[in-house]
């Protein structure tokens, strides 16, 4: 987990999460998703009753990160830039 002194503590549920991911979001139950940014509930809401039409999309690249407090990327570990 990665901390400053500015924010030197980590949740409890936090580190629960961490050390449970890999057998919780793995084989069986990986559910690969995209993150895009935040968003009001209201919004949330009404983008989840709308119907949705799956999507396809190649990446470009992709980064590593350790986690912060609330599973935030808080410190970049690893770029990997793939050809097009």
């Amino acid at each position: 987990m990665f901390t400053t002194p500015a924010e030197p503590d980590i949740h409890p549920g936090v580190i629960e999460y961490i050390a449970a991911f890999v057998p919780d979001h793995s084989g069986k139950n990986f559910l690969p998703h995209v993150t895009i940014g935040v968003g009001t509930k209201a919004f949330l809401d009404a983008m989840l009753a709308a119907p949705f039409e799956p999507f396809t999309f190649s990446p470009i690249g992709a980064s590593i990160y350790q986690l912060g407090d609330f599973g935030t990327a808080r410190k970049s570990l690893k770029t990997l830039e793939f050809k097009v």
